[in-house]
């Protein structure tokens, strides 16, 4: 990871050396301005995909890049557009729509990473094309220090997410209530239980998940086997507290997804160590004779940012995938009824 982030370190620099102020008999013209506009939009691109192989995502590729194209395009065509600031962020969607296709032909990304980031990107978009449309008019005699301004936004965005290595920690916590007695939930809990193929789109689609899971013993000690929908996890039983609390861990890195590609297989950096389970819980709650509640919850921690966004997406995540499990043991323990 030290010597990604000197590659990337070296591409800032790169990228400032390649910013050379234009002839201003060059930029007297509108052919001029978009010569430029396309330039830095094709140093954008490449900074994309640099980020992409080197796994930094965070603010710079969710949005200061989405806020600088919109801004150069929106800033450039404002004159043409007619007054129509919606007409350029529509251009600017396009776009960024057009680089997402080109991410997943080339490989880069996939698609389930690329959809859960759209309600992110769209937001800067739009805030691009709006500050550019506004500023265009007021600014018309400076605009090469306003667009070397705004792009030089990302390498100082970039620096920081280079910089920030901390992990940040978050619970997902789901519960169901069943009709029966506590002691049969935990038999059921800790027998092999086979679970219902999820009708969740990302589960469906790759993210992981559960499809059966069951108590085995190896080398003297206890192990939660699980069988996933992309591959088997061995997790270490940190706790058996029968029959109220069952805690585990992960003893390998888990695939947080297999993501949807045109290719075979595509490992995308975010695949490894963006995303950990620290450990799981079942929890089973009595209520009365016969009513119990039934709780699982994993702790787990992520480095990708915005931390707010990506840790709606793993609690989403996650739910669904303890709901997935949770219905399947409810479902076994009221039928024993």
């Amino acid at each position: 990871m030290e010597n990604s982030n000197d590659d990337l370190r070296d591409n800032l620099d790169d990228f400032r050396e390649a910013l050379i102020e234009p002839k201003p008999e060059m930029m007297n013209s509108k052919r001029g301005w978009n010569v430029f506009g396309i330039t830095l939009l094709l140093i954008l691109v490449f900074l994309i995909f640099s980020i992409l192989k080197y796994g930094e995502y965070g603010y710079t590729l969710f949005l200061s890049i989405p806020f600088t194209i919109a801004f150069i395009l929106s800033f450039l065509d404002a004159p043409n557009s007619n007054g129509k600031a919606l007409f350029a962020w529509g251009k600017a969607i396009g776009i960024i729509s057009i680089l997402s296709l080109l991410l997943l032909a080339a490989g880069a990304e996939g698609f389930i990473c690329i959809l859960m980031a759209v309600g992110l990107i769209i937001l800067p978009t739009f805030a691009g094309c709006l500050l550019g449309f506004a500023m265009s008019k007021a600014f018309q005699k400076n605009k090469f220090s306003i667009l070397l301004m705004v792009f030089l936004i990302n390498p100082g965005t970039l620096t920081y997410d280079v910089n920030d290595t901390a992990k940040i920690e978050s619970i997902a916590q789901t519960s169901v209530q069943i009709e029966a007695p506590a002691a049969t939930v935990w038999q059921h809990l800790t027998q092999k239980v086979s679970f219902n193929k999820s009708r969740n789109f990302f589960l469906k689609s790759g993210v992981s998940y559960p499809l059966d899971m069951e108590i085995i013993q190896k080398d003297s000690l206890n192990y939660l086997s699980c069988q996933t929908n992309n591959g088997l996890t061995l997790f270490k039983i940190d706790s058996f507290n029968a029959p109220r609390k069952l805690q585990f861990s992960a003893t390998q890195e888990i695939l947080p997804m297999r993501e949807l590609t045109l290719y075979h297989d595509l490992d995308a950096a975010h695949l490894h160590g963006y995303f950990e389970s620290d450990y799981g819980v079942f929890e089973v709650q009595s209520l009365n004779d016969n009513q119990c509640l039934l709780i699982a919850k994993t702790q787990y921690s992520y480095t990708i940012t915005p931390a707010f966004y990506w840790k709606w997406w793993s609690d989403y995540l996650l739910n669904a995938m303890h709901k997935n499990v949770l219905t399947k043991v409810k479902e076994l323990s009221e039928n024993d009824q």
